[in-house]
């Protein structure tokens, strides 16, 4: 038989194969080198949006920081890429994701998922300015969708727009593809509305939606049970209706807590609420004391955790001596913080300690203790919010300012420990301290507008700079002329330039629901009208304003603006 191929040709073509392997090898390596660096950064990005799940620590933050900017700097242009890492910075840096966003609506033509966060990214950072052309986006491209309606909502809400909000709210929750989190939105903001009528319509909703089944009821159930205006009955019906819905300890439990709350046999309760628990194991007896001490049945809590026991762990330490703190028991605490079996960190040690030394009246040995539990938490964000947690709820403010303060030096704390600082010192009328650490936020954030805003309208307050900050609210008003803040702002320098009637005429330009705007609008609308002349108009709105809340300057801009009769 002839060989089906002769030995020249046969050379002829393994040469002819090798050619053209070694001519497709640089096209084959560059989009193989190009899958694998797709491969790579998806695979960065994935492992980074990870390692945010749960309750990351402060090096899983950094971590996934780390990786999320490799996984970008690999694929800049990969959609997928670009969102998780958007995703990331959300969460560890939120004033730089809007960024990233905008990359992903400019890759992806303006998908829906990339435009929703944008908005959200310029929202969550107070940045009005930036969020509006995305929502006028979103309404042109995806009118009348559940996503776009529950945006508007809360565009509205936090432009001070409350009556609004709510309507729009409740169109979402209407909405045939609503989800459980738009019926639930739509409750929270009837409760701040100051109209008793609206606020019912809210809890009346909740109480419907518990009637029906699956995870909407389990929800409203849930809300339900964290409403102080229901009756005890109310309490105890809704109660059993949690446990029906829920098989999750957790819900049971919270459903318990509250039956107790409202009159149920203690002795009952409490064995309910063992049952729930495999007491024979350690981690079952801490959570179950961990609940009897939220429960507040604290000597329950020291029979199920021996002294012996409290200082073999720290986790049992810690249940232990609260109870012994929430039953003034401090001799006993005191003397187990000094046994020299303290199983805790050296910054929880010195913490406790001063909280004895505190109730015992040693106030000098007290502020010793905290020195030395800040100086070993300093390094260490999540000590720090060990301790904010801790003193916020002792109430020892000046504890909790100075904690406060040394958390809005952590870039990724910041903005979170402003917040709760500026709520604390408005709380306390400390006005001038709310005007510098406004300036300091301003600082940190000088494309935030609302907080830019908020440090204008302080300064007016104070009397501090009023032609130039009357200058720096007309242009936030030219920069966002559909944002009600501006205007208040300009509304309070015209005031204090006295303009009354310029006030006046600037603020009837805005279509808003006087009766539905915050404490603040309200006091100021009704100075503008007082100063107008439009006495019972002003008395009217004023009337509606919690006086208890008011900030001296407040008080004194309402005497003058009446006249000193108020």
């Amino acid at each position: 038989m002839d060989e089906p191929l002769p030995a020249n040709r046969r050379r002829w073509a393994v040469i002819l194969v090798l050619t053209c392997v070694f001519l497709a090898f640089p096209v084959v390596g560059y989009f193989g080198y190009g899958l694998f660096k797709d491969w790579r950064a998806l695979n960065l990005a994935q492992a980074a949006y990870s390692l945010l799940e749960g309750e990351p620590t402060q090096e899983d933050a950094r971590e996934a920081h780390d990786k999320s900017r490799s996984a970008y700097r690999i694929r800049p242009e990969n959609l997928e890429v670009v969102r998780l890492t958007a995703k990331v910075q959300d969460y560890l840096a939120g004033d730089r994701s809007a960024s990233i966003w905008e990359e992903a609506v400019r890759i992806s033509g303006g998908a829906k998922e990339d435009l929703l966060g944008l908005f959200n990214a310029h929202l969550r950072m107070g940045n009005l300015g930036g969020a509006r052309p995305v929502l006028s986006r979103l309404q042109q491209d995806f009118a009348g969708e559940v996503e776009t309606l529950h945006a508007a909502a809360r565009f509205r809400f936090r432009d001070q727009q409350l009556g609004s909000a709510i309507s729009i709210a409740r169109q979402a929750a209407e909405h045939p593809d609503a989800l459980t989190e738009h019926h639930i939105f739509y409750v929270q903001l009837t409760q701040f509305s100051p109209d008793l009528a609206i606020r019912e319509q809210g809890i009346d909703y909740l109480r419907t939606l518990a009637g029906q089944s699956g995870e909407r009821a389990l929800a409203a159930a849930r809300n339900l049970m964290r409403v102080d205006s229901l009756t005890s009955e109310e309490i105890i019906e809704m109660a059993n209706r949690l446990m029906e819905l829920s098989d999750e300890r957790e819900d049971r439990l919270l459903a318990l807590r509250r039956m107790l709350r409202a009159g149920e046999d203690t002795a009952m309760v409490y064995e309910l609420a063992s049952e729930e628990f495999a007491l024979a194991e350690v981690r079952e007896q801490l959570e179950f004391a961990r609940w009897l001490n939220q429960a507040g049945l604290h000597e329950r809590t020291l029979e199920l955790i021996s002294e012996e026991a409290a200082v073999s762990r720290q986790d049992l330490f810690l249940v232990r001596a609260d109870a012994l703190a929430l039953t003034g028991q401090w001799s006993d605490l005191h003397r187990m913080l000094s046994s020299g079996r303290v199983p805790l960190d050296n910054y929880v040690g010195h913490l406790f300690r001063m909280r004895t030394h505190l109730e015992m009246g040693q106030y000098r040995r007290a502020q010793n203790e905290w020195e030395r539990s800040m100086l070993d938490a300093t390094r260490e964000p999540d000590r720090l919010w060990f301790l904010e947690r801790y003193v916020a709820t002792l109430n020892l403010n000046g504890y909790h300012i100075e904690v406060l303060e040394k958390l809005t030096e952590f870039p990724i704390h910041a903005r979170r420990a402003y917040t709760r600082l500026l709520e604390l010192l408005q709380a306390q009328g400390n006005t001038r301290e709310v005007r510098r650490q406004l300036q300091r936020m301003h600082e940190l954030f000088p494309e935030d507008t609302a907080v830019l805003n908020d440090l204008t309208y302080y300064k007016l307050l104070l009397n501090e700079d009023v032609e130039a900050a009357a200058e720096t609210a007309r242009s936030l008003i030219d920069a966002n002329p559909n944002f009600l803040a501006p205007y208040m702002t300009y509304s309070l320098a015209l005031l204090r330039q006295d303009q009354p009637r310029a006030a006046l005429n600037q603020l009837r330009e805005v279509t808003v629901d006087w009766d539905s705007v915050p404490h603040r609008w309200r006091i100021l609308i009704s100075c503008v009208l007082a100063a107008n002349g439009e006495r019972r108009w002003a008395e009217r709105y004023l009337d509606r304003v919690d006086r208890t809340r008011l900030l001296p300057e407040e008080s004194a801009l309402i005497q003058q603006s009446f006249g000193g009769i108020q």
